[in-house]
């Protein structure tokens, strides 16, 4: 669902462009948002409700069959629907448990959407778009739809913010999460983001405060003294941090960002065994974690295990080959172990990577 919403909201940015071709594109997208929102609906209402009755006939293609092999049935099932009428989506939803929405949608604007749709892609006579319009319509229509579903109506808000977050868009995104919890204070995930958007403006007060006020919302509430710990961190609290992580993995012994954070910290105190202890945690619950293999290479380096470190070296470039930090490092690795031509390869390799020669900290006994 991510995906589709992150679609539908980049399509924002062109509806003021006077390009016909690009409001032709943007109609044609508008409509097939919808499409493949109506599919994944079908899919977490059959997922969600075990009461909802099946269709008693598909009509499956070979090449249907052929994609159930690699698909699940609620995935299948949804794919045999045409969400290109707006009459159809009502009718074919209210299947799904979705109640009839139409007295509460932009009829018009709908039926305009998909009509203009239809004749941008079957004939060859310019369409007069209106696509701020298309627009509305469409995300009155998804948020009608996502409220009466399990996903609720604070969903809609939540992947808003979360577009606006990732695009640095920080005051939109602060008016998203606000309106979460104007209907449901206790959102944690709202309470989160806020104060994640303050931590990332350096607002540290106003970061902690929130995290603050998570954990009295809910004493158990992950999110809460993630962030806190996070804040404690830039502040330089790093002994205050490592005991909210304590906490945190206390009550959450898997969650992953404790460990990993909590390692960060202390290696900063110089503290590598434990820190690399915690490095092992957060591998053996994701391997894949961030940069973890980076983060492995650093310790085993601080503590004088050269082979070890280089061998993370490696892996991190195995997977990233244009990471800068993980060549420089490996630079530092090889000249410890006096391979000096292979570490002046590394180092020219990361200084074409990155000429401003700027890398992750290292430690307190190799930093440039």
């Amino acid at each position: 669902m991510n995906s589709i919403f992150t679609q539908f909201f980049e399509l924002e940015k062109f509806l003021d462009d006077s390009n016909s071709h690009v409001r032709e594109w943007v109609i044609v997208k508008l409509v097939t948002v919808i499409e493949q929102f109506c599919r994944q609906i079908i899919i977490n209402q059959l997922d969600t409700n075990v009461d909802i009755k099946l269709p008693e006939k598909l009509h499956i293609t070979i090449t249907d069959l052929e994609r159930a092999k690699k698909i699940s049935t609620s995935s299948l099932i949804a794919s045999q629907y045409n969400f290109q009428n707006i009459h159809a989506i009502i009718n074919d939803l209210k299947y799904y448990d979705i109640p009839n929405i139409s007295n509460k949608i932009n009829k018009n604007a709908l039926d305009n959407l998909f009509n203009t749709r239809h004749n941008i892609v079957h004939t060859t006579s310019k369409q007069n778009c209106d696509t701020k319009k298309g627009y509305d319509a469409t995300q009155q229509l998804l948020k009608l739809i996502l409220s009466v579903s399990p996903y609720g109506s604070e969903y809609y808000d939540g992947l808003h913010g979360s577009y606006f977050l990732s695009v640095g868009e920080y005051t939109k995104s602060l008016s998203c999460y606000r309106r979460i919890l104007e209907t449901n204070v206790s959102n944690s995930m709202a309470h989160y983001c806020i104060g994640i958007i303050y931590y990332l403006q350096n607002n540290i007060e106003e970061a902690y405060n929130r995290s603050i006020t998570m954990i009295d919302l809910n004493p158990k509430d992950p999110y809460g003294y993630e962030l806190k710990g996070l804040v404690l961190i830039k502040q330089e609290k790093y002994e205050d941090a490592i005991n909210c992580y304590d906490k945190l993995i206390k009550l959450h012994p898997k969650y992953i960002s404790a460990h990993y954070q909590k390692g960060i910290a202390l290696s900063i105190l110089d503290k590598n065994e434990e820190a690399l202890s915690c490095a092992y945690d957060t591998i053996n619950i994701n391997a894949e974690y961030k940069d973890i293999n980076l983060v492995m290479a650093k310790l085993l380096f601080n503590l004088n295990k050269y082979e070890s470190s280089l061998a993370f070296c490696d892996k991190e470039i195995g997977i990233n080959p244009n990471n800068a930090d993980a060549h420089y490092e490996k630079y530092l690795i090889l000249s410890k172990l006096n391979k000096n031509n292979e570490a002046k390869q590394c180092l020219d390799k990361a200084l074409e990577i990155n000429p401003s020669g700027q890398y992750l900290p290292v430690s307190s006994n190799n930093k440039k």
